[in-house]
């Protein structure tokens, strides 16, 4: 189990060539919930290679920042 506090920026990368899944729960009141249901139904992280613009277009719409990979 991971904590990802608010505020503090978060990274995770699947080290499979299969592709992976994840899990996330989320609290209330941080948006992320409403902005993980959206990029479902987009279809966002479906597409390969994903839509860099589409999912910054959609994280500014839940105030959430997105920042390029740091590896």
């Amino acid at each position: 189990m991971i904590f990802g506090a608010r505020g503090i920026v978060h990274i995770w990368q699947c080290l499979s060539e299969n592709g992976g899944k994840m899990l996330v729960l989320a609290t209330s009141g941080a948006g992320f919930e409403q902005f993980a249901n959206e990029m479902s139904r987009q279809g966002i992280m479906t597409e390969m290679p994903v839509s860099v613009g589409k999912l910054m277009a959609l994280a500014a719409r839940y105030d959430l920042e997105i920042h390029p990979p740091v590896w």
